[in-house]
């Protein structure tokens, strides 16, 4: 009877369209308690790290990284249906091993019915510098033929350049924007460059390299609005106390491109005199486009900095939440409301011995009044809208470390955060833990 009262309300809220979620609770329906360790233990040194994940048509969550083999490493993928488990019809029992030849996975980009998986090489590069290398995967994990040359491509936005990618963007028609950084030959300043090409991967449409920057830049993201596609440039050495903008976005059009800075001084909205920003992700909350990343040393702090989507010139702001401190890697708008923004990261947890842990954490922020400002979530979070994280289990004696590296958006108003879960001080493995719990659940209802 009870079960059926549970069943009934449940389907009430749904009904009704609220939301009977605690969004920072683990979700008890996915895997072990709201948590899932992925293995590969190839061999080598065991460090199998996942680097980015997205979320299937149908419901699934496929997750890609680096893993270890004796003597080198490959790129391990996989895939977990929704309730956690390893979807076995998928490679060989849910994991796909495949020899890429990337030194680094930077990202993964979902196409319809495949993806990109895309970072760098020096191993296989053409010209004895690091080169970009791409591969294209079909929904059953193997290779793409038709893309490349049997599935992979390798490429560099300038010959004997030294090449970094940070993302790709996908136009309608199947173009692919490759976008990052080079340190062209005979060089020592990285620029901030793109290049435009067919959807095969074989040959180049455009390209364009910006080189207004005395220091080391690159484009770290990038969003689409309107008929522009902004990046968010990363510069190294730039700090609050200097001149120039500490972050800089550049909106692209289709023919030209276009540039505006925003800046900030001194202690300016609670961000501190002298510290050096590291800008991670863009993402759009109703009218505005943000800049989101964090302080780095001394300490942590997260900031943010916006303009008006309609118009580059207006809504430049700048701030810092000095109560949240994480070392920020993504961050996505809420797909619901449109109004809050996720952000994924890795903080620094006290533990009961008086000694600090690393943990894989998650936070939401919210927009006041449709404005530029951004505050903690407290309907996230009753305590202060501050970031919530989750310890995974580690060998005996072991103090238990994690690392947020990116975050999915599943139904429901669930959030899965992805990174990695280290034990006995070198041992690491996938990890994902999903929040999103029904508060009926939680607040004592039995389900029998």
């Amino acid at each position: 009877m009870m079960k059926r009262v549970l069943f009934l309300l449940l389907g009430l809220l749904a009904a009704s369209g609220l939301h009977a979620f605690d969004a920072h609770v683990l979700d008890p329906s996915f895997g072990a308690f709201g948590q899932r360790v992925i293995s590969f233990d190839l061999g080598g040194e065991r460090n199998d790290r996942a680097a980015a994940a997205f979320a299937t048509l149908d419901g699934k969550t496929v997750v890609v990284g680096r893993v270890s083999i004796a003597g080198g490493s490959r790129v391990g993928l996989t895939r977990l249906l929704a309730d956690g488990s390893l979807d076995t019809s998928f490679g060989s029992g849910g994991k796909v091993v495949l020899d890429l030849c990337m030194d680094r996975v930077a990202g993964v980009q979902f196409l319809s019915s495949s993806f990109l998986i895309f970072g760098e090489t020096s191993e296989c590069s053409t010209d004895a510098s690091v080169d970009l290398r791409i591969a294209k995967v079909l929904a059953n994990g193997s290779l793409d033929s038709s893309f490349g040359s049997s599935g992979v491509v390798s490429r560099s936005f300038d010959p004997n350049a030294v090449d970094r990618i940070n993302g790709i963007f996908v136009y309608s028609d199947g173009r692919l924007l490759l976008y990052g950084g080079v340190i062209p030959q005979g060089q020592s300043v990285e620029r901030p460059t793109f290049e435009i090409i067919p959807g095969n991967g074989v040959g180049t449409l455009s390209s364009f390299t910006e080189t207004d920057f005395a220091e080391n830049a690159s484009y770290r993201s990038a969003l689409f609005s309107g008929s522009k596609l902004y990046f968010l440039v990363e510069r190294a050495g730039t700090t609050l106390a200097t001149s120039g903008a500490f972050q800089t976005l550049t909106g692209l059009s289709m023919s030209a491109p276009i540039g505006f800075a925003s800046t900030s001084s001194g202690n300016a909205n609670g961000c501190s005199l002298g510290l050096r920003y590291r800008p991670v992700a863009l993402a759009q909350v109703g009218s505005y486009i943000y800049a989101v990343g964090h302080s780095q040393s001394p300490f942590l702090q997260l900031f943010f900095a916006s303009i008006l989507a309609t118009d580059n010139s207006q809504g430049r702001t700048s701030s810092c939440l000095s109560d949240v401190v994480v070392t920020l890697e993504d961050a996505v708008v809420e797909s619901t409301f449109l109004t809050q923004l996720y952000y994924a990261g890795t903080c620094t947890v006290a533990l009961p011995n008086a000694t600090t842990s690393s943990q894989m954490c998650l936070g939401r922020l919210r927009q006041i009044d449709s404005g530029p400002q951004l505050v903690p979530d407290t309907t996230f979070n009753p305590n202060g809208g501050l970031p919530v994280s989750t310890s995974f289990t580690a060998a005996a004696g072991q103090t238990p470390i994690s690392f947020g590296e990116t975050l999915v958006q599943r139904t429901g108003g669930r959030v899965q955060l992805i990174g990695s879960r280290r034990w006995n001080q070198a041992d690491e493995d996938y990890a994902v833990a999903q929040f999103g719990t029904p508060a009926l659940l939680r607040n004592g209802f039995e389900s029998n």
